[in-house]
């Protein structure tokens, strides 16, 4: 069931080539103790050697190395478990900028991890974002894209998406129910305070053989909201993204400093090359999520200085560093010269290198 072998042909390959392969180191050790008739030659000590290695390195291959579906099974198996326990560095580690550039699955994870570090407008461009829909998946609708979306939501804070997913994620499941959802579950309703359902969860994983200290280190908590009212407020964050950049707008409406959502937004329009967009929200917004001395990001001087080609007036309104024109002016020159592969070699970190 872990790598999708609902109707065990591939579990029953590996068992052959496996019982092949204890066959021959068998064979092998019964004629090197004369069990077995067998010719001389076959007695050598180096062919005695040679044949087991050779035996068990090709059913190592096949059951390894060549199950290229097991082995992306198991990278997202990895990488479900690290945003699972909130390690975004480790998905950072794990995930290479290639690996990010040519699978949307592992960059959509590295785009989460990033905005979780506060490093999204640092690095998203690097890593691969080409437009909105690379921050989640909207119309997949497989189980692994049904777990990424119930990280998506929990780490905005939108509980009942959260919880959305998380069924339809269990339901879509071999079975009808995965330990991954239920999981999620559970720990929905702790944060919701509703000690009924999540005991129905916890309930269910404790009698697995595989949850006794996930289960204990949740006991404190359940503790806690054992007589607290469920905190089901009347909150208008009760919606599933169906439009990325509207929706998203709907949330810095209500929540102008948060920069977490602030973020998304402007990455989002800028993925879009949407400069009027980028400019009006940075405009409106800018100043509550980059307040108190928070530093400007590159990305967005960036955009700054580009959109001041055409509308220098941009320039009299916001602090663009004096480095970042500077670099600009170089990468114009090198393009107006027709030098445009030196411009986005030398600038492959900037946004100009993504617009051009």
């Amino acid at each position: 069931i872990q790598l999708g072998d609902t109707d065990i042909s591939k579990s029953v390959a590996m068992l052959l080539i496996a019982a092949a392969s204890a066959l021959a180191v068998s064979v092998a050790a019964f004629c090197k103790r004369n069990f077995l008739p067998c010719p001389s030659v076959l007695r050598h000590y180096i062919l005695m050697i040679t044949l087991p290695a050779v035996s068990v390195g090709f059913a190592v291959y096949m059951l390894l190395d060549n199950d290229k579906l097991g082995r992306y099974h198991e990278e997202v198996a990895r990488l479900e478990y690290l945003g699972e326990n909130a390690d975004w560095d480790g998905i950072l580690r794990t995930v290479s900028r290639q690996d990010a550039l040519r699978n949307k699955f592992a960059r959509r994870y590295v785009l989460l991890a990033l905005s979780e570090t506060g490093r999204l407008p640092d690095y998203a461009f690097s890593y691969g974002l080409s437009d909105a829909d690379d921050f989640l998946f909207q119309q997949e609708d497989y189980l692994f894209c049904r777990s990424f979306n119930v990280l998506f939501y929990r780490a905005l804070g939108l509980t009942n998406p959260a919880v959305y997913h998380s069924y339809h994620y269990s339901l879509q499941s071999s079975y009808g129910v995965c330990f991954d959802a239920v999981r999620y579950l559970a720990d929905l309703y702790i944060g919701l305070k509703d000690y009924t359902l999540a005991k129905k969860y916890i309930d269910i994983l404790s009698h697995t053989s595989c949850h006794g200290r996930w289960i204990r280190e949740r006991q404190a908590a359940m503790n806690r909201i054992r007589n607290s009212e469920p905190s089901y407020s009347g909150s208008p964050d009760r919606f599933i993204f169906t439009s990325f950049i509207p929706d998203m707008t709907s949330l810095v409406q209500r929540y102008p400093e948060s920069r977490k959502y602030v973020d998304y937004l402007l990455c989002a329009t800028l993925a879009e090359e949407d400069a009027e967009s980028f400019l009006r929200i940075f405009s409106q917004y800018g100043p509550y999520a980059y307040k108190n001395g928070i530093p400007v990001p590159r990305l967005y001087q960036e955009a700054l200085v580009l959109i001041a080609s055409q509308n220098p007036d941009v320039l009299k309104r916001f602090n663009v560093e004096k480095e970042i024109w500077n670099c600009f002016v170089d990468f114009t020159d090198l393009m107006q010269k027709g030098r445009s592969s030196e411009a986005k070699r030398k600038y492959a970190e900037t946004y100009w290198a993504y617009v051009y």
